[in-house]
């Protein structure tokens, strides 16, 4: 991992955007808070007012991010009209074709800068960026599956709205199941499996879909050990057979971070560190420690 791919939480306002610049913009999804849009066949801007004053940003964006987050704020009403901050001035950047960690505390804002990322929340303020398509993947995969007889049913539901034939659908299903380690599953009705089982069906359907970016909440929580690590060697031979497809991960294990190329530190609803994944590892065991010797002091 280059660090050089990273950008700070402080990172300063992106430059204006020139409207002649040539983009691969079809393939973002592009937000701004209090969003004011204009389309048009090669673009899609939106302008961010802010207090009394309209800016224009430019996303600089490559073929090699996947993910970008500038600035980012999200607070949640409260019935007495008052706003409690849950993200605050978060910041990253995450390279195509990486598996990436989100670690931190219970409560610190994971799923919900997960679910912004996912199109799911809309941040108060800041600027948003995913390639798409992107798939969302639920904690409890339950949650995922549609009533379909067959593990090979359930994956071929979400190409419906897709224009193939009967033998691009059996195609695409059959490479998605195998990426994950679930082809020999094809005609397994979905309750009969395991949690694990299920979650890797799920991420195949995403897979079958083509997706650029699987968003993953907390996938092992309710996994046995055996179910954990079989899922996540899924979503990274995944990413290896494409070369194209992204993923971040959000958990509480320090013991996955074996299989990421990167990962994001949070605390309190900010970004406090991200890099590659044995340097975050090194970090939060040096806070572990230091907390216990507060302790025991």
């Amino acid at each position: 991992m280059h660090h050089s791919a990273l950008i700070p939480s402080s990172a300063s306002r992106l430059p204006p955007i020139h409207l002649n610049r040539p983009t691969r913009s079809q393939d973002y999804n592009i937000s701004l808070s209090f969003q004011l849009g204009i389309s048009s066949n090669t673009f899609t801007l939106y302008l961010s007012c802010r207090s009394t004053s309209l800016s224009i940003c430019w996303a600089s964006v490559t073929e090699n991010i996947a993910i970008e987050a500038q600035n980012l704020n999200y607070s949640f009403p409260t019935r007495q009209g008052k706003f409690v901050p849950i993200l605050k001035d978060c910041s990253l950047r995450i390279p195509s074709g990486q598996l990436w960690m989100l670690l931190g505390p219970n409560g610190c804002g994971k799923s919900t800068l997960l679910k912004i990322l996912a199109g799911l929340l809309n941040p108060t303020n800041g600027t948003v960026l995913v390639k798409r398509p992107k798939s969302f993947v639920f904690q409890n995969p339950d949650h995922q599956q549609v009533v379909m007889p067959t593990v090979e049913a359930d994956v071929a539901f979400g190409l419906g709205k897709f224009n193939l034939t009967c033998d691009e659908v059996r195609s695409r299903v059959s490479k998605a199941l195998d990426a994950v380690g679930m082809f020999n599953y094809m005609q397994r009705p979905v309750q009969t499996l395991s949690g694990g089982q299920k979650q890797r069906v799920a991420i195949a359907g995403a897979l079958a879909e083509a997706c650029k970016v699987l968003l993953l909440d907390e996938l092992t929580t309710f996994l046995d050990e055996s179910d954990q690590v079989g899922v996540i060697k899924a979503v990274k031979n995944s990413l290896q057979n494409s070369g194209e497809v992204t993923a971040l991960w959000v958990t509480h294990r320090l013991e996955e971070l074996e299989y990421a190329d990167g990962a994001i530190y949070m605390e309190d609803g900010r970004v406090v560190t991200h890099g590659d994944a044995a340097s975050i590892l090194d970090f939060i065991k040096a806070k572990q420690s230091s907390y216990s010797d507060q302790i025991n002091s």
